[in-house]
């Protein structure tokens, strides 16, 4: 009963699709096949056409001149089919199925159009890549994707910053389309191709860095700044003192885009801080500048702290405290590069660890960060590089405040 049953849910087809079916290479997509394939009659074909429907299919194709039959016991067995592939095209319309080679060569015309349309060079290798796939003749997931290509190309296009949804409104004329149905392949290529991206960086850090910006976006910071908000047409509205904001000032998106620092001359110290619950535990002191850096720091963000740097006094202390981890060195390196470049780290040595250790702060370093850990070059950090892998273990900021 069981046996039966099993049979019974087999999948049945055509003589004429099983044939289709074993043509389908990746070197017969590639046109590296030619010639005859001789597939003998074994309990794999019986299985999958039927004896009965092999017999009577056989006979059909044969007729029509799209197989050659070898057969046997007057005509009530088969020994083996002689199929020329040059006769899929006519095998494929006959069942009704789209010819596999066919249909790879027009998701490459449609590669070439969109890497045609951008001169992105990190989108015109991923169109390549693509390429590459098809031209061996496999068929790639998102080949055949062009809302994809769309979006990419769109991307790779963008002049200046705009909104999530206002982007979405305008490639599909819905403003969630793009968050709902995109948004995790976009970010997929740009994590593999764009030179823009960087290992640990948040979806919303990777949207920011190609000119697409969300409303969660912000720059938090604990002392004496002043800045200035400018209107539309670039002239000063207004100046704004956060000294008197002891707990804390928030600037979001679309502020940031208008607002310059103007003074800061009581700030001695700059701190980063990593983490927001360090951030949040740390108290206004007008000559300490606390900022929160929440990872990396978005284009907004480091306009905004470019130009802070230009006005603080000289002498400033600049200092910044996040995880010791792989993700904490890189962040560090990050604000050196691209925003304070005197920076120093603040409690992430070699005594600071050696206590957060004792205190059971430590989380087990995964193999695959210990071997970019010992790849890096990690500045300042050499110490605590060397201790974590020492060790085996990594410490996040939180853990300091338990």
């Amino acid at each position: 009963m069981g046996q039966k049953s099993q049979t019974a849910s087999r999948r049945q087809i055509t003589l004429g699709q099983w044939l289709i079916e074993k043509t389908d290479t990746d070197s017969w997509r590639a046109g590296k096949v030619t010639g005859f394939k001789h597939p003998e009659v074994d309990q794999e074909m019986i299985t999958a056409v039927g004896r009965k429907n092999l017999l009577e299919q056989a006979a059909a194709l044969e007729r029509e001149g799209l197989i050659t039959v070898e057969w046997k016991d007057v005509r009530t067995d088969i020994r083996r089919i002689h199929f020329d592939v040059k006769q899929m095209d006519r095998l494929c319309e006959r069942e009704g199925i789209e010819n596999p080679r066919r249909r790879l060569e027009n998701v490459r015309k449609t590669v070439w159009k969109w890497r045609g349309r951008t001169q992105a060079e990190w989108l015109i290798s991923y169109y390549d890549n693509l390429l590459g796939k098809l031209d061996a003749g496999k068929l790639p997931q998102n080949a055949e994707d062009e809302e994809l290509f769309c979006c990419l190309n769109a991307i790779a296009g963008l002049k200046q910053d705009v909104w999530k949804r206002v982007f979405s409104a305008r490639i599909f004329r819905n403003s969630k389309h793009f968050e709902n149905f995109c948004q995790n392949r976009v970010l997929t290529i740009l994590r593999n191709y764009s030179p823009l991206c960087r290992e640990d960086m948040e979806d919303v850090e990777i949207l920011a860095e190609h000119r697409i910006m969300t409303y969660s976006q912000t720059l938090e910071w604990k002392g004496a700044v002043v800045y200035r908000i400018l209107g539309t047409d670039g002239t000063e509205e207004s100046r704004v003192d956060t000294s008197g904001q002891i707990w804390g000032t928030m600037l979001n998106a679309q502020t940031l885009s208008h607002a310059l620092p103007v003074a800061a001359e009581r700030v001695r110290e700059v701190i980063t801080i990593e983490n927001k619950a360090n951030y949040e535990a740390m108290e206004f002191a007008p000559s300490k500048l606390y900022i929160y850096a929440h990872g990396f720091f978005s284009p907004k963000e480091r306009i905004f702290l470019n130009e802070l740097r230009q006005i603080l006094p000289v002498g400033v202390c600049y200092r910044h405290w996040g995880d010791m981890d792989y993700g904490g060195i890189r962040i560090f390196q990050f604000i050196r590069q691209h925003v304070f470049p005197e920076a120093m780290p603040l409690h992430m040595d070699r005594k600071t660890y050696a206590a957060a250790l004792q205190r059971g702060a430590g989380i087990a370093l995964e193999e695959e960060k210990r071997k970019k850990l010992e790849q890096m070059d990690a500045g300042a950090l050499e110490e605590l590089k060397a201790c974590i892998l020492e060790k085996g273990m990594e410490i996040e900021q939180e853990m300091l405040m338990t």
